[in-house]
């Protein structure tokens, strides 16, 4: 029995911004995991004779998470 497909989109945006001088740099960064919101249902049940056999319960990936950070690189 084969489940369904998993199906997931991130994305990043980064920002370098020069601090003081040539070496030191401010990185800000935003990333968003799961875009979409597109669930990822897990496999289904496949003990056979039981009343969930072939059903889907869960999902594998969780909702749309979303991270702001700021770093220094020198």
């Amino acid at each position: 029995m084969t489940g369904p497909g998993l199906v997931q989109t991130d994305l990043s945006l980064f920002k370098n911004l020069p601090l003081g001088g040539e070496r030191v740099k401010l990185q800000l960064r935003g990333e968003a995991f799961n875009v979409f919101n597109t669930p990822s249902f897990s496999n289904p049940s496949a003990t056979f004779g039981t009343a969930t056999f072939g059903s889907i319960g869960s999902t594998l990936i969780p909702n749309r998470q979303l991270q702001v950070a700021a770093k220094i690189i020198f």
